[in-house]
């Protein structure tokens, strides 16, 4: 391959292309989604070759600049302090899209790992410094104690990098060889939150926009970790985000502050945890209610009777079991009656599973089938939560 001349380079700098191959006859780049309009034409004219575009998604996009020339750039900048290098690890996360950092300690010194589109990539060019020094800069960053190594700790700080501000959440453990962290990186305030932005197929995206155009009901937007459930529920408040409607959250953390939202974060060491602030939020007069996560049976019960009973909830589940959802879908009745713990105990496959198509609105776009409404939302439970829901949805004699 040819090396591009300055002029196709800076035509590519200026349309976010990238040069894929460049002879006498033929130059091809990929671009993100769309071609701009007048990349072809610039392109013939500087180059007086055949122009091929490719359309690749952004993330594939930049996973594939930062292989080519972010690594030798990187390894080319050592860091010369504990500050440098914090900045350095977080601002390749930044321009990589990665949803999580992991610094781990090891025999052979320091492991840096990146967490994009649900799998980690280890960082082959780590910044020169001691991890200690650079754990102690995160640990100060966050608000933690430096001088804590014996038990974990959680904090959450934001940093300018780049010139744009950048919400991070740190969480470290001890482990054999010293201390792990792990920062999350939340989503910016300014980002764009459309669901046209989620990539969702167009017939999911309409499934997704009907759901959120019913006045009450459960949503459930499930998967695992990294998977971007947080960000969903972002996209489909803020569509729903509307002078005539309350719209009231419940959060752990608060992620993305939204204007017009009414945002509460639970602090369990001060006893206000998911299940007290969903009860006072259900005498605050809401129309629609986010919560985080329901991570136990008590939130649920207060989410689907909040659904039942003229509400619209938005909350995500974790740990997905396809297998014994299908089972007792397929059962006729649930006989269910040992709780929720128990029947996580039978064995299950575990793995996250696919979203199904939801169920179509009953006569006249009233309320969903109570049969078809019980058996979705146990579809979308999993085992820890199912014979809950299907209690709740799906009383015996309804069959």
């Amino acid at each position: 391959m040819n090396p591009p001349d300055d002029a196709i380079t800076a035509l590519c700098q200026r349309y976010r292309a990238l040069i894929l191959q460049h002879d006498a006859d033929r130059l091809r780049v990929a671009v993100a989604e769309s071609v701009p309009p007048g990349l072809s034409e610039a392109l013939h004219f500087a180059s007086q070759c055949q122009i091929e575009i490719e359309c690749w998604p952004q993330a594939r996009l930049d996973q594939r600049q930062h292989a080519d020339t972010g690594r030798v750039a990187r390894e080319e900048t050592p860091a010369e302090s504990a500050i440098e290098a914090a900045e350095l690890i977080l601002r390749q996360a930044l321009e990589r899209r990665a949803s999580d950092v992991h610094i781990e300690p090891g025999a052979e010194g320091m492991r840096v790992r990146l967490r994009i589109d649900g799998v980690l990539h280890p960082l082959s060019s780590l910044p020169v410094t001691q991890p200690a020094a650079l754990l102690a800069r995160l640990k100060i960053l966050g608000g933690l104690d430096i001088a804590e190594r014996r038990l974990p700790q959680d904090g959450q700080f934001s940093l300018a990098i780049a010139g744009q501000s950048a919400s991070f959440r740190l969480a470290t453990l001890p482990v054999y060889g010293g201390e792990k962290a792990v920062i999350r990186l939340l989503q910016s305030e300014s980002a764009a939150l459309s669901l046209d932005k989620l990539g969702l197929p167009p017939a999911q995206l309409r499934l997704f926009t009907a759901a959120l155009a019913q006045p009450q009901g459960l949503i459930l937007v499930t998967g695992p970790t990294g998977s971007g459930k947080t960000f969903t529920l972002y996209s489909g408040l803020s569509a729903l985000n509307r002078p005539e409607k309350n719209l009231c959250s419940v959060e752990d953390p608060i992620e993305i502050p939204l204007s017009g939202i009414n945002q509460t974060q639970i602090h369990n060491r001060k006893g206000l945890d998911f299940n007290r602030v969903l009860r006072a939020l259900l005498r605050q007069d809401p129309d629609v209610i986010m919560v985080g996560e329901i991570r136990d049976a008590e939130t649920a019960e207060i989410a689907v009777k909040a659904a039942q009973t003229g509400h619209l909830v938005l909350s995500t589940a974790h740990q997905l079991h396809r297998r014994d959802a299908d089972a007792a879908a397929a059962d006729g009745h649930p006989r269910l009656s040992a709780g929720p713990g128990a029947e996580a105990d039978r064995g299950s496959t575990p793995g996250p599973a696919p979203l199904p198509p939801l169920p179509s609105a009953g006569p006249g776009g009233g309320a969903l089938p109570h049969r078809n409404l019980a058996r979705h939302a146990a579809d979308l439970a999993g085992a820890r939560l199912r014979s809950l829901f299907l209690r709740l949805l799906w009383p015996a004699g309804a069959v």
